[in-house]
């Protein structure tokens, strides 16, 4: 049996964030399996980042693991140094353009090197467990691994989609993962970018009619509407007047909302819970820098408050 419930993967990644005037910001860590696992993390201490890292993982994270009491048993050191990125973000909507810091060519064969696995998934998950994962569609014998592992352990899986493979060409792909999946996370951006210049209530109309789950639909710093076969909500942000650094926040509240959504079974609290934890994620660069009993107390109450008080 799994030592886990909740088993978040990905890439590690740090991040360094460009200005509008072209001044770099200190890097701070993260990575969509970091900041996925502090989603759920301000919620429950039943996660695990599963996830490749570099020889040095612990002179930039080990503060932050030994702070939350992170359990490192499923990061394996796979590359010398792990990956940095300067981020430029487009103010109108929050897309960004990333530049690895690494030359392109051991760049790509270094995340290669770090790329999770069906197999990888297979060991470290069981039939209680679920699964988020940030993964494209090019690469198609990654996602039959993971098939076979999900038909021999029968966990459940989250799928956020990476930015690069919402684009026209890999719709029919991204229609056979939904059949295997049973939660999906994309951005409005993206859709656009996948399906055309549609309006939201087509790209929601869209994910009812070819996915059917759970699945959210985000929308930068307004929030993000939670679907759920015919049903569907907006949720609003939470704390987004305490901006400071939006990087990680589509992951974080993607993993928060898969707990919520597992925990609960309700899509409204599922997104209440997740914009909540992007509202912490959102208050400094990186992951929130400690998690206590303080926090989890606070975030539970307000997600109960504003449930009870959400008109459907």
């Amino acid at each position: 049996m799994s030592k886990y419930r909740y088993v978040c993967s990905g890439n590690i990644m740090s991040d360094q964030v460009q200005q509008p005037d072209g001044s770099l910001g200190e890097p701070h860590i993260g990575g969509p399996a970091l900041f996925s696992y502090a989603g759920v993390k301000l919620y429950d201490d039943n996660c695990i980042i599963l996830s490749g890292v570099g020889s040095d993982f612990n002179e930039l994270y080990g503060e932050w693991c030994k702070n939350n009491g992170v359990d490192q048993s499923q990061l394996w050191r796979m590359v010398e140094k792990t990956h940095r990125f300067i981020l430029k973000y487009n103010p109108e909507d929050g897309t960004y353009d990333a530049v690895n810091m690494l030359p392109l060519r051991q760049a790509e064969r270094n995340m290669g090197l770090c790329e999770p696995t069906g197999h990888r998934f297979g060991l470290a998950c069981d039939n209680k467990s679920v699964l988020y994962y940030t993964h494209d569609t090019f690469n198609w014998a990654s996602w039959e691994n993971i098939f076979a592992a999900k038909k021999e352990k029968n966990f459940q899986f989250m799928w956020e989609i990476h930015a690069a493979s919402a684009v026209p060409s890999q719709v029919s792909r991204i229609e056979e993962v939904f059949k295997h999946v049973e939660m999906f996370s994309i951005n409005y951006p993206e859709m656009r970018q996948m399906l055309g210049n549609i309006s939201e209530k087509e790209a929601i109309a869209y994910l009812q009619q070819k996915f059917g789950k759970f699945c959210i639909l985000r929308v930068g710093k307004r929030g993000m509407y939670t679907i759920w076969q015919n049903k569907s909500a907006f949720i609003p942000s939470i704390d987004s007047e305490k901006a400071v650094d939006a990087t990680g926040c589509g992951n974080c509240s993607t993993g928060a909302a898969m707990y919520g959504w597992c925990e609960t079974q309700d899509y409204i609290m599922a997104g209440i819970m997740g914009n909540i934890a992007a509202g912490y994620n959102v208050r400094q660069y990186g992951p929130y820098p400690k998690f206590t009993q303080v926090e989890r107390q606070e975030a539970l109450a307000l997600a109960r408050e504003l449930r009870a008080a959400f008109k459907e």
